[in-house]
């Protein structure tokens, strides 16, 4: 039997306990409709069956079927084999590529459309966090970033008249001194790139970016 609580590549709408194949005291397979009325007896939910007619239109649509796993063929010398879609790959490639350091870098680097619809909020075995909350990371980092642009601005501005000398030895212990002497040296600089780039490096630690997030108040 097969079971399964959190979503592990694909979204099931129910939770289920599924009788996937039986044996004989011998420990050969049986043919589940001969025991069709004893599952019925114990309500006991078979897996689905497709006819062998069809293992060609098996290959042939699997490249286009949606939201289906796959099969599992067995021959008639009981060897089996199983088929997933296209899509369960395409997923399962895209899915297991997510960490926190993946999903940190995905949102400074303003790619987090491309992974939004594969996010649930019924989790996934891959994705350590729930859409709502690597939405809520998404929101809180560019409100952040924005937010110390505006305040790099605020002490270029009133700074104007400290040579880049007295302006480094006042602001030596600022947070984020390397982007702001480098504003300093040039205003017209792309500033939203450069606090990009720069938190990139500073956080390069599973750990780090997590400390990193707490502080921006994002519930895990």
């Amino acid at each position: 039997m097969g079971f399964s609580k959190n979503r592990i590549v694909l979204f099931y709408e129910y939770e289920s306990l599924m009788l996937l194949q039986a044996s004989d005291k011998n420990g050969k397979y049986i043919d589940l409709d001969d025991i069709s009325e004893s599952l019925k007896k114990y309500k006991i939910e078979k897996t689905k069956y497709w006819d062998k007619e069809n293992l060609e239109t098996l290959f042939n649509i699997r490249e286009s079927i949606k939201d289906f796993e796959g099969w599992v063929i067995e021959f008639e010398d009981g060897s089996i084999v199983k088929l997933k879609t296209d899509e369960y790959f395409e997923l399962h490639k895209t899915l297991s590529g997510l960490n926190t350091k993946s999903i940190f870098e995905i949102i400074i680097n303003d790619d987090l459309d491309d992974y939004k619809d594969k996010l649930t909020e019924s989790g996934n075995m891959f994705v350590p966090y729930k859409k709502s909350v690597i939405l809520q990371m998404e929101k809180n980092i560019q409100k952040h970033i924005l937010s110390t642009i505006n305040k790099i601005e605020n002490i270029i501005l009133k700074e104007k008249t400290l040579s880049i000398k007295e302006f480094a030895l006042k602001y030596i212990d600022y947070n984020y001194f390397p982007v702001l002497i480098r504003v300093k040296r040039n205003e017209e600089i792309d500033k939203y790139s450069l606090l990009k780039e720069f938190l990139l490096k500073r956080y390069k630690t599973i750990e780090g970016i997590e400390n990193f997030l707490k502080k921006l108040d994002i519930n895990f």
